[in-house]
């Protein structure tokens, strides 16, 4: 047992609550809300152009929440072992603190992470009786993905893997996986491309606290892609994330993949901006305007995803 667990401190009902609540990150939670609330406003407007027929709507708050279990099943997993291998410590950033500050134990989080993974497993029965067997296989992609991120002998976060997993999990997969459980078709080429611009920023996030960790995480022999192709490229990498994210929405509204609606995720150039302009101006990983880039990286998937989700749904209006 670590010496932060010998010597953790007896707290409240109250402030083992907050403990918990700290744990789970759901602050977190929007990298994996607006993917599905995406994958909806497709379904919508795709059902009005008439590609799609009847949406199974009452399914929208069981998708959501088995999204958000899986999302808080990964984040505890994570930490669990991200404190076991010792790429968390009391000078790293990007986990929820509570076993490197002695705030629970890691067996406790460890259960709980497996808990929060069976409640949304058991919940994905009810898309299976819906739409059928390729509901558990989707629904199985999920639970794996997540468990394996940090979880098992070596997880693919440790072995450079992270970006393209977690980008196709939280871009093609979620978006997909909603779209499907509410139409039943499998429209799969259509979503993974519509998908990808929300998937470039997920791994922007990422990315940029991974650039900011290069050092903690080479002390921890975990290596991801920004460890690997050095700060440097890496800042040139982060960039190349974000203009895509832009780049592909005006090429799917000129091939009529999107509507032209979300074209209303030009509102948010003013953040991404600023946000490539403190990455690229940054001279090493302890640089300062390094320090807060992927909470500004979050904030601008959410404001993209917000602004493509509105765009989509107003463009529906008007067919």
């Amino acid at each position: 047992m670590r010496e932060a667990e010998k010597t953790a401190p007896q707290p409240t009902a109250r402030t083992r609550a907050q403990y918990w609540l700290q744990a789970v990150r759901p602050f977190s939670f929007t990298a994996s809300i607006t993917p599905m609330l995406l994958g909806a406003a497709l379904a919508y407007y795709n059902q009005r152009i008439g590609i799609v027929g009847q949406i199974q709507w009452f399914l929208l708050p069981l998708i959501l929440a088995c999204g958000l279990l899986y999302h808080a099943g990964s984040n505890l997993i994570s930490d669990y072992f991200d404190y076991k291998h010792g790429v968390d410590a009391a000078d790293t950033k990007g986990s929820s603190g509570v076993l490197v500050q002695g705030l629970l134990e890691s067996a406790q989080v460890y259960r709980a992470g497996l808990l929060m993974l069976a409640l949304g497993t058991l919940l994905g029965i009810a898309f299976v009786v819906s739409r059928g067997i390729f509901a558990a296989v989707l629904g199985g992609i999920g639970l794996l993905g997540g468990y394996f991120y940090c979880g098992g002998p070596k997880g693919y976060k440790y072995i450079a893997l992270g970006d393209l997993f977690v980008g196709m999990l939280f871009g093609p997969l979620m978006v997909f996986g909603t779209y499907y459980c509410l139409t039943g078709s499998t429209e799969v080429m259509f979503i993974f491309l519509v998908s990808l611009p929300i998937g470039f920023l997920v791994v922007g996030i990422l990315h940029a606290n991974n650039t900011r960790d290069i050092v903690n995480d080479r002390r921890a022999n975990s290596y991801t892609v920004a460890g690997l192709i050095g700060f440097r490229v890496s800042r040139l990498y982060y960039a190349v994330l974000v203009i895509l994210a832009y780049v592909s929405v005006f090429g799917f509204v000129t091939t009529d993949l999107l509507p032209l609606g979300s074209l209303l995720v030009l509102v948010t150039l003013k953040p991404a901006i600023d946000t490539l302009r403190n990455v690229l101006a940054s001279t090493g990983p302890d640089d300062a305007r390094l320090a807060n880039a992927d909470e500004a990286s979050a904030q601008l998937h959410l404001g993209f995803g917000l602004t493509l989700i509105v765009g989509t749904v107003a463009s529906s209006l008007f067919v």
